[in-house]
């Protein structure tokens, strides 16, 4: 009888203990972390009574973690605007503007490769070296410088153009004229035009340059004009030289001279080039010199021609 108590009294006393422990729920990890009778549920990883085996020897359940990943595309939206060009028809108009030279009327001369304006005296058969103050403008058309006369017609025989450069910028235009056709005198020399200093004539210019030189000389048949961006080119100091010491260039042309053979019509001969003299050849050649004087336009046989 008294063991039995004994019995009884241990059994509540490790109940006493183990509801201890259970209220407690010590952690663990395995059975050696557990005091007592416990043991370690794997599931739980707490201490536990298991007097039966039922919780602690089985294996915890393996539970596969499914790793889902979420993948998130971004999506970038390019924004495109298609602006689709908008065909216009235009219809381009062509306009050519001829440049008119300005300046004073009458005393303004133009040059250009399709352009020749030169000073003469302001009425028929003036003398040139007389008129340095009061010649006027004339040109091909009357619409190429402001106030311009036209030429009479056959006055201008050749005209040959240039452009350069010297100092600066120049154009210049030389020839032969046909004296007769504006009643000036074939003895008369000639004389200058240019706007140095006050201008002869006064106001005088040539459209877009700076400064002009222009010499007409009956008496060889010849003018010559040249438009200078700079004074050097256009030198004005030497005007009894003549045209072809201070404007070089072209002063010729090609004849095509007849003969008459009896009572036959007249024939042609080989065509000749006839160049107007120089003014030191005119000086110094007595004869040549009323040969041009006579009245012929481009007299032969006197040292001016020669086979073309």
């Amino acid at each position: 009888m008294k063991s039995a108590l004994i019995l009884l009294l241990l059994a509540l006393f490790l109940t006493c203990i183990e509801a201890a422990g259970l209220s407690k729920r010590q952690s663990c990890k395995t059975d050696d972390d557990c005091p007592g009778v416990t043991c370690c549920n794997l599931n739980t990883l707490q201490c536990v009574s298991d007097p039966k085996g039922t919780i602690c020897d089985i294996p915890p359940t393996k539970t596969t973690s499914k790793k889902t990943t979420t993948t998130t595309k971004k999506t970038t939206t390019k924004a495109t605007t298609s602006t689709k060009p908008t065909s216009t028809k235009t219809t381009s108009t062509k306009t050519t503007t001829t440049a008119k030279a300005t300046g004073t009327p009458g005393k303004t001369v133009a040059i250009s490769s399709s352009t020749l304006c030169f000073f003469l005296p302001p009425n028929k058969g003036g003398d040139i070296a007389d008129s340095e103050k009061t010649a006027v403008a004339f040109c091909r058309s009357t619409s190429d410088a402001p106030g311009a006369k036209a030429f009479p017609s056959g006055f201008i025989q050749t005209a040959h153009y240039k452009s350069g450069t010297g100092s600066g910028a120049w154009v210049q235009y030389t020839g032969l004229i046909d004296p007769s056709k504006y009643g000036l005198s074939s003895s008369d020399e000639g004389g200058q035009y240019d706007n140095h200093g006050g201008g002869s004539p006064p106001g005088s210019a040539c459209a877009g340059y700076k400064y002009y030189v222009n010499l007409v000389e009956p008496a060889e048949k010849d003018y010559c004009i040249r438009c200078c961006q700079n004074s050097a080119d256009c030198p004005t100091g030497k005007s009894t030289a003549g045209c072809q010491s201070i404007v070089p260039g072209t002063y010729s042309i090609v004849l095509t001279p007849s003969v008459t053979n009896g009572t036959h019509a007249d024939v042609a001969v080989a065509p000749v080039l006839w160049t107007a003299p120089t003014r030191q050849q005119l000086d110094s050649d007595p004869a040549l010199k009323k040969a041009l004087a006579s009245g012929t336009l481009f007299p032969l046989g006197v040292g001016l021609d020669t086979s073309a």
